[in-house]
């Protein structure tokens, strides 16, 4: 049982846990210090996942931030609420950094220094950086429910040398906080465009869909496909044709 103090008043552990599983965000990290039992309580893994899939998340815009004039790699995105009050600045991108791909709370953004960055636009963290490569990438965040992990997709293009300029594609999964970097996955089962304009994607119970379209000089008249990644698998991916 869990005693609340002067109040008399106990109540049972897992009701305290429900309760506050409930409870806005702010409010949480106040009661972190009420006392060692609930700092250990809203601190357990268990709690946090709880609380995440039971927060109704706060709708954000994201704005190209020109503030720094004299020092453009200052520059990066102002975060603000539905109203339009900035409630966060997140510097170091760099002019105009494009956001690529997008899913919750999570951003992935290609800077112009040459690195991709995944950034957390409620905390403002920094989740991730790696260089973009000099071949063509299509970078996707998608979600992975059974795991409750996010995942990056990367899929590269490269020209194989000697063998007549003929593309090879690759494809790379990394999950974010398992410390395990990136790992291969199967490419698609035909050659697709990453051009920078095929950014669409969208998650769907642990499959990541996203549009692309075939080689300009392979067929008469080009074809959107949609790209489907089993993100709860080493399987990779496979394409339908869009409708």
């Amino acid at each position: 049982m869990a005693d609340f103090g002067a109040t008399g008043l106990s109540l049972p552990e897992d009701a305290i846990f429900d309760i506050l599983s409930w409870t806005p965000v702010k409010s949480v990290c106040r009661f972190r210090r009420v006392s060692k039992e609930w700092q250990s309580l809203i601190s357990d893994r268990a709690f946090v996942a709880k609380h995440k899939c039971r927060a109704v998340p706060e709708r954000l815009l994201l704005e190209t931030s020109y503030e720094d004039e004299e020092h453009p790699a200052n520059a990066g995105l102002l975060v603000m609420d539905m109203k339009g009050k900035v409630v966060r600045a997140i510097k170091g991108l760099g002019v105009i950094p494009e956001v690529r791909s997008s899913i919750d709370h999570l951003i992935c953004v290609f800077c112009v220094d040459g690195t991709i960055r995944v950034i957390d636009v409620v905390s403002g963290e920094e989740l991730v950086a790696f260089p973009r490569s000099e071949e063509a990438d299509a970078i996707r965040l998608g979600y992975a429910a059974a795991s409750g992990s996010y995942k990056v997709v990367c899929l590269t293009t490269r020209v194989l040398q000697g063998q007549g300029g003929v593309l090879h594609q690759t494809c790379q999964v990394l999950t974010l906080g398992d410390g395990l970097g990136w790992r291969q996955a199967q490419s698609p089962p035909e050659q697709v465009s990453v051009r920078g304009f095929d950014c669409s994607g969208a998650t769907v119970n642990g499959i990541l869909y996203f549009l692309t379209s075939p080689p300009y000089e392979e067929v008469p008249k080009p074809q959107d496909r949609v790209l489907c990644f089993n993100l709860r698998a080493r399987s990779g991916t496979r394409q339908s044709k869009a409708r």
